[in-house]
């Protein structure tokens, strides 16, 4: 049930604590202990009994594009919203920029909507969603925001969210070397078409392919490949922004995905992700391996307007047309990239 919406001068009402007792805040006295005893152990009578780990409130995406996301709600005051400035980003075209906000008050913790265009919803087991203006969360709750992000509520020890955290980690992360996998690319990749599509927006994808990889693996063996994958991926890393989607989809070739950006930006981005792998030194066991890559690059916009009539662009002619340009690097030497401009 939505909460009844509070007085004027406060922007959440201040109401008494509704939660189970065992259930407390993120902080100071709030935290949860357990009652130390003279229990004995072995036969032993111990001199103090450890507390339980504090438990503190957590928001968990069981639906959306980071589904099994777990986020920490720490402070006062929690800004959601699909804006950079945000202190929970979502990522989701359904999510306003300023879309909610969670407000400490007292023991409680309220979900309140920020006028967002789509709306906040606690989702009810068996009926319809309801639209909320102000939520006091319970543990438990699930909550709809916007169009397909749907949170769970819940407060959870360190462990509890460690745990959360590595599960969501191991299902979107190359194992090896920790960049995003080809099954989140592939989501991702398709929702975030779909966004520049329908806004006129720019989004370019880059293909990065490991110059003569193979060669790497036969002559100082596979653990010095796993070795240049894991600095290759280190030092992009360092160098690419936060919104860029960065995901290993082969043994050797990676993907960018740069929102925002068009073809001969996303070219000059490339250019500079080609000098930073060429200048990498690789130690190996004695030697320095040699590293280098060729890039291709493709501009969604352009390539709409190429098909006109013969339908939208979609992920797959977008990793199509990068892919022929990185084939024309490889076959013009190597260590290049190939954007609109030198694509033959």
């Amino acid at each position: 049930m939505a909460s009844r919406p509070p007085e004027p001068k406060r922007p959440v009402a201040q109401r008494p604590s509704s939660r189970p007792p065992e259930l407390v805040g993120w902080g100071g006295e709030d935290f949860e202990q357990t009652r130390t005893t003279n229990l004995a152990v072995d036969g032993r009578l111990p001199s103090a009994i450890a507390p339980v780990a504090a438990r503190a409130p957590h928001l968990t995406a069981i639906a959306g594009p980071s589904a099994g996301e777990v986020y920490a709600l720490e402070g006062d005051e929690i800004s959601i919203g699909r804006g950079r400035e945000s202190d929970l980003y979502l990522d989701s075209d359904g999510v306003s920029r300023k879309h909610a906000r969670i407000v400490r008050q007292g023991g409680e913790y309220v979900l309140e909507d920020l006028g967002s265009t789509n709306g906040t919803f606690l989702q009810q087991d068996g009926g319809e969603d309801v639209r909320v203006r102000f939520h006091a969360l319970q543990p438990g709750d699930r909550v709809r925001i916007g169009t397909h992000v749907v949170m769970r509520f819940a407060f959870l020890d360190e462990n509890e969210s460690r745990l959360q955290r590595q599960l969501y980690e191991g299902a979107v992360r190359d194992a090896l070397t920790g960049a995003h996998n080809r099954k989140f690319f592939d989501d991702r990749a398709r929702a975030e078409v779909a966004h520049a599509l329908r806004h006129g927006a720019q989004l370019s994808l880059i293909i990065l392919d490991i110059d003569h990889f193979k060669r790497i693996n036969d002559g100082w063996g596979h653990p010095a490949g796993d070795a240049v994958l894991k600095a290759l991926v280190t030092r992009l890393s360092e160098v690419i922004r936060v919104d860029v989607l960065f995901a290993r989809i082969g043994g050797e070739e990676f993907v960018l995905l740069t929102r925002g950006v068009d073809e001969p930006g996303a070219t000059a981005f490339a250019e500079r992700l080609r000098g930073e792998i060429e200048r990498l030194s690789i130690s190996w066991q004695g030697t320095l391996i040699p590293v280098s890559a060729s890039l291709g690059v493709a501009g969604l916009q352009e390539l709409h307007a190429e098909l006109g009539a013969q339908g939208p662009a979609s992920v797959e002619s977008l990793l199509a047309r990068a892919d022929e340009r990185l084939y024309q690097a490889k076959k013009g030497g190597r260590n290049r990239v190939v954007g609109a401009r030198d694509a033959r």
